[in-house]
């Protein structure tokens, strides 16, 4: 009770969960422009801060943070602040600001942790399998409290099937698909009217504001199921092509 834990917001929504179970005392840092504003996050460090989080890409606003941005926040941080670096759509990524933390960040930053899921991108949400790289000591750290058993056997046969090389060819073959894809929509998007914030991720941000539940059930009431984030915005994951122009097709213009 008492340490802190910093991360942006809007961002992943168990950041508040997760923190209320550990008694941290949650400090956000609010968006700039849809996107992390680094400048804000390392103000909002104290003495008192234990962690920082760093979805990136983020969810929902598909935004990045570029490697060099995170390098000037962990050179201005203490070392005592463990920082992690959430890449849960990592393999979506065409910015080419964004260099690999592990090979670029982690050499240079013990108190840096690397967070990859193979939930997204390899489709094995279900599965919960994801992992950790960092320091010795803050693996350590995580093992101590970490439940035991938490990767069943018929998950890791599933990732373990995932890196074989003809899988890693359909991985490739289906993200550049959605890569195309989200193209195509958010362009599409933006000449009908909508906003739409650049994404880096394997959804689309339409930051609608309080126009957010009522663009939600509008697509609901034609079968397409979206997020919304009350008085904020709403998610749209990148489908198939066919799903894409159905979906293009019911939201028309603003």
């Amino acid at each position: 009770p008492g340490d802190e834990v910093v991360y942006p917001w809007r961002s992943f929504e168990v950041h508040p969960v997760f923190s209320a179970i550990a008694e941290a005392n949650p400090v956000t840092v609010p968006l700039k422009e849809q996107a992390f504003d680094l400048g804000a996050v390392e103000a909002a460090v104290t003495d008192r801060t234990k962690l920082v989080i760093l979805s990136t890409p983020n969810n929902p606003t598909g935004t990045v943070c570029s490697t060099d941005d995170l390098l000037q926040l962990l050179d201005a941080l203490s070392d005592d602040v463990v920082v992690i670096i959430d890449e849960a759509y990592l393999e979506f990524i065409t910015d080419e600001s964004v260099r690999n933390p592990i090979t670029e960040i982690l050499p240079r930053h013990n108190n840096a942790v690397v967070f990859r899921t193979f939930s997204k991108a390899y489709g094995l949400a279900n599965l919960r399998v994801g992992y950790a790289v960092g320091h010795a000591d803050v693996i350590g750290a995580i093992d101590k409290v970490a439940l035991p058993f938490l990767v069943n056997g018929l998950a890791q046969a599933a990732v373990l099937a995932s890196l074989e090389p003809t899988a890693e060819t359909e991985l490739n073959e289906r993200v550049a698909e959605v890569i195309q894809e989200r193209t195509r929509v958010a362009e599409a998007l933006g000449v009908a009217g909508w906003p739409v914030t650049p994404s880096q991720a394997n959804f689309l941000w339409l930051p609608v504001g309080d126009k957010a539940s009522s663009l939600f059930q509008h697509l609901e009431s034609k079968g397409i199921v979206t997020r919304p984030f009350e008085n904020e915005g709403v998610r749209v994951t990148v489908g198939t092509p066919e799903e894409n122009d159905r979906f293009l097709e019911e939201i028309g213009t603003p």
